[in-house]
This record gives C-alpha cells, structure tokens and sequence, in this order.
C-alpha cells in the first residue's frame, strides 16, 4: 500500500481545518501543509501538529502565491517520496466521514486498477507522487507532471448529496458570508501582483483577457504611486476617489470606465460605495453599469 497524505496550503482556518480533518486524519499516513504566521494566532497550527502523523508542516511566509506555497510541501518538504500518494481540499471543503473512515480502500483500488490521477468536478483529487511534478500558476494553480490512468470522480458521486466530499458552499450555515464571492474576486483581482483570476470564464478570449490584464495592472500602479494601499481597504478608498468630483473630468471618466470594465470591481463597487445589497448585486450583475 503507498501513502496517503492529505496537503495544502492554510493559515488562520482553525474551525475549517478541524472540520476538513475530522473525518480522516486517522485513516491516512498524515498531513502535510505549507502555513504561514496566520496559523499560530487561532489554535491552528497546535491542530494540525497533533494530527500530522508521518506529515509535516512548513512554516513560509505567504507571498499571495499559491504554487509557490504548495510547491514547498511537493518538492521542499522531504516527506513526499515517488509512489506516495497526496490528496488535496481547499479549508472549506469537507468529508463524509462513513467515506473518509475508507479512503484508503477507495484509493488503493483505484491505484491497482492502474489510475494515477483523480479530478473532483474538473479540480485535482488525489494524484501518485513522480519526481516529474511541480505547481504553476496563482492563485488558480495547475499541477504539471500529473500522469495517466485518470478518473473524473463527478461521474460516480453528486458533490450535492454531500456522501463523498464536498465545499460548503458561501451562505451555508457555518459557512463563509453569501457575498463573500465579490471581496474574494476582489482579492485576487487587487491585492495579488501574479493572479490568473482574470482567465477563469476567458480561456477562448485571450485579448480580452490580455486587455484586461493591462487595465488591472495599469490601475494598481497608479494607485500605489498615489499612495493607495493594494488592499481591499486601499481598492474601496481609491474607487470614492477616482469616481468623486475631487478629480478632474477625464480622471473621473477614466475610474468609470475602468469600474465598468469587469464584473469583480462593478461588484466591490456596488457593495463598498453604493452600499447595494447582494440579491440586487447578483440579479443586476450583467446589466448594470456606473453612470454619472
């Protein structure tokens, strides 16, 4: 039988990653997970070492680069070796536990049966360790070097009926706020240098995304050398000012249309200076423009 770890990336997630583990830290070799500064403030860093077993964590500074973090337990940790086998969630994702208890029954079969890689829904599952492997991308990460025989779970569970794995979804009771989608996009669209989040919806338009990708980095720039912060406080103070009468008319017409230019700042616009409550923002998300 190979090993079975379960890896990521976390921070301050404490009730996440007591709920994600749970089900199945005691039917697998261990855990192994990249942590920042963020895990020792809330307990989780103690969970997580009670629970690692044959795993590890490795303490990094996180840089709002998600492959370079993962990269650190695949490739830096010493842990993984070639044959192992590395099952990946997200903090907000969880496990059946009757599932969980036989993960690693459910795994060897499909290892023996000649299967290398599993995909949930289109995003990586589990994959066998070969020294071919790295991550790219942030923070919509890739892994290269995964290999063939491969299963696409979706096609024998519904994530809906909550019986193998599943996110908890935003809304949800426990769960993130039901308008956590517009700072999340905002997020990686304002406070990541190296983001890919543009992509998602545009992988057959990539001019588009290209023109978009210079608006946005085009913005960031003039907002730092204002001396506006690239955080979402920063992004809220630098949309009042470049949409106020402060400025001057071309200035003012320029923020419109960089506003209206995308659905993630027409969003975190809508909710942070209009003050528009979610159901509107959702209903009216592909009509609506800023006009003066």
């Amino acid at each position: 039988m190979s090993r079975i770890f379960l890896c990521g990336t976390t921070s301050k997630e404490f009730q996440n990653m007591k709920e994600l583990t749970d089900p199945i830290y005691e039917h697998i070799d261990g855990l192994l997970y990249t942590i920042d500064d963020g895990a020792f403030e809330d307990g989780t860093y103690e969970l997580l070492n009670k629970r690692k077993g044959e795993g590890a964590l490795i303490h990094r500074n996180f840089v709002k680069n998600h492959s370079y973090s993962h990269n650190h337990w695949l490739l830096d940790s010493g842990v993984l070796k070639t044959g192992d086998i590395f099952i990946m969630r997200d903090s907000a994702e969880r496990f059946h536990h009757e599932w969980a208890s036989k993960i690693r029954n459910f795994i060897d079969t499909l290892v023996f049966r000649g299967v290398k890689t599993a995909f949930n829904y289109n995003k990586l599952f589990f994959a066998v360790k070969n020294d071919s492997m790295e991550f790219v991308h942030s923070p919509h990460w890739a892994l290269k070097g995964w290999q063939r025989e491969v299963i696409e779970m979706s096609n024998y569970h519904d994530e809906l009926k909550k019986e193998w794995t599943w996110r908890k979804r935003d809304g949800e009771e426990g769960g993130r706020p039901i308008d956590n989608k517009i700072d999340h996009e905002a997020k990686y669209y304002w406070t990541y240098g190296n983001s890919n989040h543009l992509l998602l919806g545009r992988e057959d338009n990539i001019e588009e995304y290209q023109r978009l990708e210079i608006i946005r980095l085009h913005l960031r720039d003039q907002a730092r050398i204002l001396g506006f912060e690239l955080t979402l406080d920063g992004l809220k103070e630098f949309m009042k000012w470049i949409t106020s009468d402060e400025v001057e008319d071309s200035t003012r017409n320029n923020g419109k249309n960089w506003v209206n230019s995308c659905s993630i700042t027409k969003n975190f616009y809508r909710k942070h200076i209009l003050e528009t409550p979610w159901d509107d923002i959702i209903s009216t998300e592909n009509s609506w423009e800023l006009e003066y």
